[in-house]
């Protein structure tokens, strides 16, 4: 996942930000502790309707507001989930990078010239600044925790890949957090969160991993079986699972079923830059070179198999970067040859493609479109403002072929087929744990084809309603099981501190 290593937004106070249920009842407030979780849906209710069960705040440490709108659908996907087992509780989201609201990222230049600066650095040196650029930051920060923190009953650090090393990022922030919990006697817990392996040459952030994680907690989840292997690497054996929440995208916001005015099925393309695969990934070996041309090449492979592409983007601002650069790659002249793309598994004629004329700019969610003959059109996608309409972008999908985790998650949770491109454990985890480990593949020009009859499988084998539904209500099951750990840590915290 791509998060902010100290990118601060402003902690000027609390804001609220509203989600609403498909029957339009509130179903999840979060800001500075003004408003509570308290909705009702899917006949799932709370475990003591109207009541708190001794729990009155609830804070989630995580990265909601992140430029990767993926992070919000785990954060608000979350608070749902739990709001509805508790009640009554106010919920309390605390943005590890000190964001209060979903913004426009802007260029992603910026961001990217930090990797590579990073990136450059050996690992001392690249600690060093790390940790005395993010100390500042978190010294203005810490009384904005404290005041959210105080007279919380609980406090979870999840959803999300949280639990990594990388430029000491969430080591410092998570440590900091924990600082703050333990002076204001605040118990804390871990779910739903992805975990890496302990890096070898980063030990002050795994150490500080490991003084959270080997504490006193109220419960320990990690979202996968390899998430779970990993906490016991850092010193925390026997961890539940608690399934990713953005597979409850589709119970939060539901979309009804959309007819195709073309006939052609939709494919997704997730556009992503390739500085953030390699920055991010925890893969053995280096991850494969990832540029535009790889993207329009797979495109246009794609429509001239039958298919509709729109290309998109979690949000993240170096990933519009790379999908700008992909759309003019696209507007220009093309030498790709048809060769390439045998179209063995669709019969469609084999045509000269023709240049299109000059980018078509729109209204609406549509930023540019590529036509070719006898074949399907590209459509590149603008970028989503906010986590609901990510993942009602992705639910119009009939397919999806992405890196981004959490593209995959949301396509599944609306049942939509899925092919992952590898990058990263954490994709081949998710996949594994749906059953659907053969469609991560890997993603480089000798591989395009390979990505293109994967999506032909996919679409044809769709994804099993049973165990679909099984995937939903075990992760539904898993977050109340949570609420119910928080509920009887509430009582044995209130009998403590009266005892004090």
């Amino acid at each position: 996942m791509t998060n902010e290593a100290g990118e601060v937004s402003g902690a000027s106070g609390p804001t609220s930000v509203e989600a609403m249920a498909g029957d339009g009842h509130r179903v999840c407030t979060t800001s500075g502790g003004r408003e509570a979780c308290n909705a009702d849906g899917n006949g799932r209710g709370p475990l003591e309707r109207d009541q708190t069960n001794g729990v009155s705040k609830l804070i989630i440490f995580n990265v909601k507001y992140s430029q990767n709108l993926g992070d919000g659908v785990i954060a608000q996907c979350l608070e749902h989930e739990l709001g509805q087992a508790l009640g009554g509780a106010e919920i309390v989201s605390i943005d590890l990078a000190g964001r209060d609201a979903w913004t426009d990222p802007g260029t992603g230049r910026l961001r990217l010239l930090k990797l590579a600066v990073l990136r450059s650095l050996p690992g001392l040196a690249k600690d060093q600044i790390t940790a005395f650029a993010l100390g500042r930051i978190l010294g203005r920060l810490r009384p904005h925790w404290e005041s959210r923190v105080r007279g919380a009953n609980v406090a979870l650090v999840g959803g999300g890949q949280l639990i990594q090393d990388v430029d000491l990022n969430f080591p410092l922030k998570l440590s900091a957090a924990f600082d703050i919990c333990r002076a204001e006697r605040v118990p804390m817990g871990v779910v739903a969160v992805g975990v890496s392996a302990p890096e070898p040459g980063n030990r002050l952030g795994g150490d500080l991993l490991r003084n959270v994680l080997t504490s006193d907690l109220v419960c320990v989840a990690a979202r996968d079986q390899a998430s779970c292997d990993n906490l016991a690497k850092r010193g925390r054996p026997g961890a539940e699972i608690c399934l990713d929440p953005g597979l409850l995208a589709s119970r939060l916001w539901p979309v009804a079923p959309t007819k195709r005015l073309s006939g052609r099925p939709i494919v997704g393309l997730g556009v992503t830059h390739g500085s953030v695969l390699s920055h991010h990934s925890a893969r053995t070996g280096p991850v494969r070179a990832v540029d535009a041309k790889l993207f329009a090449d797979l495109a246009l492979g794609l429509a001239w198999n039958g298919f509709d592409v729109h290309c998109f983007t979690n949000g993240a601002g170096e990933d519009m970067e790379m999908l700008a650069q992909v759309s003019a790659l696209l507007d220009g002249p093309r030498d790709t040859s048809l060769e390439r793309f045998p179209m063995k598994w669709k019969p469609v004629r084999r045509k000269k493609m023709r240049q299109n004329k000059k980018l078509e700019r729109r209204s609406g969610s549509v930023r540019s479109e590529h036509s070719l003959d006898a074949a399907g059109t590209i459509r590149v996608l603008t970028r989503p403002q906010d986590p609901q309409q990510l993942a009602r972008m992705i639910a119009g999908f009939d397919a999806v072929v992405a890196h981004r985790l959490h593209a995959s998650i949301v396509a599944y949770s609306y049942r939509t087929p899925i092919i992952g491109l590898a990058w990263d454990k954490k994709v081949d985890a998710f996949f594994q744990s749906v059953g659907l480990g053969r469609f991560v593949c890997a993603f480089g020009p000798e591989s395009l084809d390979d990505v293109l009859a994967l999506t032909h499988e996919a679409m044809e084998q769709g994804v099993e309603p049973v165990r679909h539904q099984d995937v939903l209500e075990t992760c539904a099951e898993n977050i109340r099981s949570v609420a119910a750990q928080v509920v009887a840590n509430a009582g044995q915290s209130q009998c403590i501190h009266a005892a004090a």
